[in-house]
């Protein structure tokens, strides 16, 4: 026999029938009850009509509910007037229509669950995606409960009491923190902490400055193709290579693609050749960590990758043509074997009408196959390359006209991680030199045994050589672009390591070990491991890259291990899922403070979320982005506790003389500045001018406080350990 829902009709007649003889009851359950909570369709109808009576401020009794139900055309349909009137005679007096209010409203609350139970079965059934389905069990469930909470009116006593305790708390501690403390004592000052349900945006320009100009060259790790940084940021190609966190150089995915306008650049050069150009404060690896280019000089040994493991797999050419396209750009001029068809395809290569000093690789040939490419290399150096024995050592040397040629070999030996050096020789020869014992041997096996070795990439520092710094040389003003790669926050371009976001985990950092708050932090850019690495930096004093390399001292493990003793009593929580959905997070953010209670909550990045799984596909991104600080407003309000999420600003910034953010540069959504209690920004003088006198300042400008005063505070940020600190009179030295 089946089962009756839950119900109770004598509670639901109570009610209405305590309204009937007293219209003024009504006020006692009208915040509470809802017409829906009802289970017999009449009643639900007739609670409609005292509902509407009351708002518009009219008696709900006998008469009134008959005449609004009859001039609906639903009195027949709920019993007619004599049924109105048996409501009245289930009840002698209104005195207790709150409690029968309770009993209507707890069997409703029954009825939903067995709903909702119904629901998420069917959920189970037809969702193929587990994660989606648990999601949408939360919120039917969180649903029913938010919809059972209620507040009331507190007594101002009562309320002046609270207060007066908070108030003796601060006065011990004689501080203005009223909300989650940042650890940055001026901060603080301004906004008495992060305060709960407050969404905080913090907004930079991505990278800061750390950029390349537009025709850097980056190795297509999918096909073998050479694009420039440009194309990459225009066609948002998907992937690079880059050195991992254990040490190998891998492919990784962009989670961002960056037009920074035009600034001014400078070309660096290294002892073997290898060139890229950057603005001033682009950070490049040396032995003591990521240092930004204003801080180096030349002579200084900064680290470039040993092997760029990249081939196409095109083999549609004939072998021929391989080795006929190797002779022409070794000598310049026609081979004496070439017929017309072959001059002919020579000429639709675009190679045939420059002068010997102009030729360069056409762009198919980066995607050949690793055993097409060591051919062609073969036949060009026996072209045109020589063989000898210098004091018993062996060097294999290219020297040819063209520079783009020789420039084109260099960057060819280092697929197959063969070190070579590229140098101008005399006036009208450039020379790519191989002289390492290593590198020799790996030419004789790859390119003339063609011997291919299948193995992993390189490790640790058998990835890098240390290349020391030849020039540093302004190039003027040009239009710049990076890539934001969140595995390893680094790529390679033009055969160069370079660097890619820190206030929020500096914040996170004080706000957790200093004040002992509760932090979740949901990255979507930096891995759980590489956000470790950073705390650990910061609580232990020790250069990033140097944790990350192994490359500690004898003295420094003690302060390491008593900072991972700190660390690991931190309630720090981190969730690093790539792309996450607003309705995922705000899932885990409940469920986490549920469980574990927490007392902030920040978002790293804003622009890299998506609004609903799988990403939006009716929406444009302004749309979505919209959507998505909206829904992060609603969570801080949900857990009531401050969200601080991390955003980018738009490019306007650049293209302005002064480059101090502004809330209109707040990019893709002005529903950001709309949605936000507080919006912050960084901006680092030093960034745009290298000879600033502001040297590793950061100014942290407080542009919207809906309920404070707006400022700015200035910061010291440690590069090295990618931390800020409050000014001190003698800062730490990096």
């Amino acid at each position: 026999m089946e089962k009756l829902l839950p119900q109770n009709i004598e509670a639901e007649s109570g009610v209405l029938g305590s309204i009937i003889i007293d219209p003024e009851a009504i006020v006692q359950i009208a915040d509470f009850l809802l017409a829906e909570d009802f289970y017999r369709d009449a009643h639900r109808t007739i609670y409609e009509v005292i509902l509407q009576l009351y708002q518009q401020q009219q008696p709900a009794d006998f008469i009134t509910i008959c005449d609004e139900l009859e001039r609906r055309g639903k009195l027949e349909d709920v019993g007619g007037p004599s049924y109105v009137t048996s409501l009245i005679n289930q009840v002698p007096t209104s005195g207790n229509v709150e409690y029968y209010g309770r009993i209507v409203e707890r069997t409703a609350i029954l009825r939903r669950l067995i709903h909702a139970a119904g629901e998420i079965a069917a959920t189970a059934y037809q969702e193929g995606d587990a994660d989606i389905a648990l999601e949408k069990a939360e919120q039917l469930i969180f649903n029913i409960s938010q919809r059972h909470a209620h507040a009331d009116f507190s007594p101002l006593r009562d309320i002046l009491s609270e207060y007066m305790s908070k108030l003796d708390q601060l006065h011990e501690r004689r501080g203005s923190i009223v909300g989650v403390p940042t650890g940055f004592t001026d901060l603080d000052r301004i906004t008495g902490g992060l305060q709960r349900s407050d969404l905080i945006i913090l907004a930079a320009r991505p990278a800061m400055g750390k950029c390349l100009t537009a025709w850097t060259m980056i190795d297509n790790p999918l096909t073998g193709a050479r694009r420039t940084i440009e194309e990459y940021v225009k066609q948002q190609l998907p992937q690079v290579l880059n050195i991992s966190k254990k040490g190998t150089i891998q492919a990784a995915t962009i989670a961002d693609w960056v037009d920074s306008g035009v600034q001014p650049c400078y070309r660096v050069q290294t002892c073997l050749g290898r060139m890229v150009e950057v603005t001033a404060h682009h950070p490049f690896l040396t032995e003591q960590g990521w240092r930004p280019l204003h801080d180096l000089r030349v002579g200084q040994r900064i680290g470039v990758p040993t092997v760029v493991p990249v081939f196409g797999t095109d083999e549609s050419l004939p072998l021929e043509r391989v080795r006929l396209l190797a002779q022409f750009l070794a000598k310049g001029e026609r081979p004496l074997e070439a017929n017309d068809d072959a001059i002919q395809w020579l000429r639709e290569s675009g190679v045939t009408d420059n002068a010997a000093s102009e030729t360069f690789f056409p762009p198919y040939v980066w995607l050949w196959s690793k055993h097409y490419l060591a051919e062609f290399l073969r036949v060009l150096m026996s072209s045109n390359g020589s063989f000898v024995t210098v004091q018993g050592r062996q060097k294999i040397e290219f020297a040819g006209a063209s520079q783009q040629v020789a420039a084109d070999v260099h960057h060819a030996f280092t697929r197959f991680g063969i070190v070579a050096n590229y140098y101008h020789k005399s006036e009208s020869a450039w020379c790519v030199e191989i002289t390492a014992p290593e590198s020799v041997a790996g030419y004789q096996q790859e390119i003339e045994g063609q011997h291919f070795v299948v193995a992993s990439s390189p490790r640790g520092d058998d990835a890098i050589y240390w290349d020391e710094i030849a020039a540093v040389d302004a190039i003027g003003m040009h239009q710049v672009y990076d890539l934001t790669v969140p595995d390893g926050a680094n790529f390679i371009a033009q055969d160069v390591f370079v660097h890619n976001t820190s206030f929020a985990l500096s914040l996170a950092h004080n706000s957790a070990i200093k004040h002992k708050q509760s932090i979740a932090v949901f990255s979507l850019e930096m891995s759980k491991e590489q956000l470790v690495q950073r705390f650990l930096s910061m609580d232990a004093g020790i250069d990033q890259q140097r944790l990350r390399t192994g490359w500690i001292e004898d003295d420094e493990w003690e302060r390491i291990v008593f900072a991972m003793g700190t660390l690991s009593e931190a309630s720090i929580w981190i969730d690093d899922t790539a792309g996450i959905s607003t309705m995922e997070m705000r899932s885990k953010a409940r469920r986490l403070k549920a469980e574990h209670g927490v007392d902030l909550v920040i978002v790293d990045y804003l622009q890299l979320m998506q609004s609903t799984a799988g990403g939006s596909r009716n929406k444009n991104r302004e749309q979505e982005i919209s959507e998505i600080s909206r829904n992060l407003k609603g969570l801080a309000r949900e857990i009531n506790v401050p969200v601080l999420a991390l955003a980018q600003l738009s490019r306007a910034v650049e293209s302005r003389s002064s480059k101090i953010p502004q809330l209109s540069d707040l990019r893709e959504s002005g529903s950001i500045e709309q949605d936000s209690d507080i919006v912050m920004f960084i901006y680092r003088d030093d960034v745009y001018n290298p000879e600033s006198e502001r040297k590793n300042i950061a100014d942290i400008i407080i542009a919207k406080h809906r309920n404070g005063p707006v400022g700015e505070v200035s910061l010291f940020f440690q590069a090295s350990q990618t931390r800020f600190r409050d000014l001190e009179v003698s800062p730490p030295t990096e």
